[in-house]
């Protein structure tokens, strides 16, 4: 399953009296290889926590809890995207800013990701990212 945009991604849910259950797995639903995940929890009610973009990892985002939007750019496209249930997650490709905008109260976001965390891999800077997008657009 190649993937070059952000895409919502059905991540399936086994429905049980007991509760319901979902499985990430590669492959299956994923578009690639676990190799590392992190959750970010107690994020502030309505609060944008900046964003960021990675000139390799490859993301899915989950709303473990709560209600998530998230803007994306790649260049002078833009997407927004609400997650609000555990069974659905947005991809994210590399080279593609991401945003979380806002965030209910206690929201829990589920991150997994295509690589190891490596600052030199992650790109902070909006405007830093916007001129690699256009030295790209530039060379092709």
């Amino acid at each position: 399953m190649a993937l070059s945009n952000p895409t919502i991604i059905n991540v399936g849910k086994i429905s049980d009296p007991r509760g319901n259950m979902s499985v990430l797995a590669y492959p299956g639903c994923m578009p690639f290889s676990i190799v590392r995940t992190d959750w970010i929890h107690g994020l502030p009610c309505g609060v944008n926590i900046g964003g960021n973009a990675y000139y390799k990892n490859e993301q899915l985002i989950v709303a473990l809890s709560g209600v998530i939007d998230i803007t994306v750019s790649r260049g002078e496209e833009v997407g927004r995207f609400t997650l609000s249930r555990a069974d659905v997650g947005l991809y994210i490709p590399p080279m593609t800013w991401c945003e979380i905008s806002t965030a209910s109260t206690n929201a829990v976001m589920l991150i997994v990701s295509s690589t190891l965390y490596s600052p030199t891999d992650e790109i902070l800077d909006r405007d830093s990212f916007n001129n690699i997008i256009r030295a790209e657009d530039v060379r092709l």
